[in-house]
């Protein structure tokens, strides 16, 4: 919006979609992170500080008896939208890594 590049958490499942979160990005490199249990998606970025939380999603809605037959397994990208606008600044990605922990125990946030 008007130059200014935002942060968002979009939730998606069938014909819902959500908004769960969504804040102004901070100058300069912005690192996203994403923390996977059985049960849930936790969601947060940082800047030049910690991470900071946005959001979190449920894991219940990703299965074949819920989505239908044709579900193919959980998906992670990252991307940049103008929502139908040119993206000004535009958005560039260096790289992306995943690694595996233990698992902990989910923790109720609120």
């Amino acid at each position: 919006m008007n130059g200014q590049s935002f942060i968002c958490v979009e939730k998606r499942a069938d014909d819902f979609c959500q908004i769960a979160a969504c804040v102004p990005a901070p100058a300069g490199e912005v690192t996203l992170h994403i923390e996977a249990t059985r049960s849930h998606y936790h969601f947060y970025y940082s800047g030049d500080h910690d991470p900071i939380y946005l959001a979190s999603a449920s894991t219940r809605f990703l299965a074949c008896e819920v989505i239908g037959r044709s579900f193919t397994g959980v998906y992670v990208g990252m991307f940049a939208t103008g929502k139908g606008q040119p993206c000004v600044p535009p958005a560039y990605f260096d790289y992306f890594s995943l690694e595996e922990t233990k698992e902990a125990p989910d923790a109720k946030l609120e």
